[in-house]
């Protein structure tokens, strides 16, 4: 298994898989909710084939799409189409690694979007946390939220010899961290994969663990080993000065709360209510899809009708998404 490979962890307490007492059965929801997506038939049983290694048992699941024209068929022109093929064809898998300390995966081709929604979303950064050293581990690029001012999030790439120290900012939530560990960190933790002890290690770490290194599948096996070593240390919080929230049923008394504080702002809006309370600023887009939304040239928009969506508008403005989802409130 060759270049760089991203490990993410399934947040096996999701709603959907909380109750399944197996890792098959774990495994055949999250794949079978995907085909369900696509609107494809269901097959009689999801293939995986399983292999053990110490006390790690692999899973994989590998799936071919069909034979099909590529896009780009319709934007050659017939005269240089001739004698040239569009037929495509992509392999997809998921190597599902079962470990005393979770169930980790690593997608291969298209196959990311099947584990999307089953992820632990903050998993490479609260692992990376359990080994950082702020004063020696250097930044080289980072991704960030930010929770106070007008900027709603950052893309930024630091030159050599910029500390960790220098980046921890009140009002920042990073996203996606490319660090270079220090000697010790590297020598500690990948020493398997170092060419020489002085190797300094690159790590990109986000919703994934990636080491930023040419890997065989030894080297992720003794990769997944330290990383369950990382996630037996205590967090340093050092990332963030905000928590992550995950206790199920407070989140869903501050989703509640949340969308009543919208429904609230709607008659401000509409100018029938000027109580200065019910003003609510709002960024009004999936944390983790932040430039996906800005850069959007439209936006379609859906109402929940049981277990699916309905669309009832499209917008090219993305200021008219909540005048419009008011309208639909009213």
């Amino acid at each position: 298994m060759h270049g760089f490979k991203s490990i993410y962890s399934i947040d096996t307490a999701h709603r959907d898989l909380k109750a399944l007492s197996t890792i098959k059965e774990v495994i055949n929801r999250i794949i079978r909710t995907s085909i369900d997506k696509l609107g494809e038939v269901q097959p009689p049983t999801v293939d995986t084939t399983s292999y053990k290694k110490e006390n790690f048992i692999y899973h994989l699941y590998l799936t071919n799409t069909d034979e099909q024209e590529s896009e780009w068929a319709n934007f050659i022109p017939s005269g240089l189409k001739e004698g040239n093929s569009f037929i495509q064809q992509k392999i997809s898998l998921l190597l599902f690694v079962q470990t005393d300390m979770g169930l980790f995966v690593v997608p291969g081709g298209s196959a990311y979007r099947i584990i999307l929604p089953f992820i632990d979303h903050s998993f490479g950064l609260n692992t990376y946390d359990r080994i950082i050293e702020i004063a020696d581990d250097e930044l080289t690029s980072m991704k960030s939220r930010g929770i106070t001012g007008q900027r709603i999030a950052a893309n930024e790439q630091y030159r050599d010899n910029y500390k960790l120290i220098n980046y921890i900012k009140f009002g920042k939530v990073p996203k996606e961290l490319t660090v270079r560990l220090s000697e010790k960190s590297s020598f500690d933790w990948f020493s398997q994969i170092q060419k020489k002890p002085s190797e300094r290690i690159h790590l990109t770490v986000g919703k994934g663990f990636q080491v930023r290194k040419q890997i065989e599948f030894d080297h992720l096996h003794e990769i997944i080993k330290e990383i369950c070593f990382m996630l037996g240390e205590i967090p340093k919080d050092y990332l963030s000065s905000y928590i992550e929230i995950k206790n199920d049923s407070y989140v869903q008394d501050l989703r509640e709360a949340l969308h009543q504080r919208i429904y609230d702002y709607i008659p401000y809006l509409r100018g029938t209510d000027l109580d200065p309370r019910n003003k609510f600023e709002y960024d009004f887009c999936n944390p983790n899809e932040v430039e996906r939304f800005y850069q959007a040239s439209r936006h379609v928009l859906k109402e929940k009708d049981g277990d699916t969506y309905r669309q009832f508008d499209e917008v090219e403005d993305r200021s008219q998404i909540f005048f419009q989802g008011a309208e639909l409130c009213l």
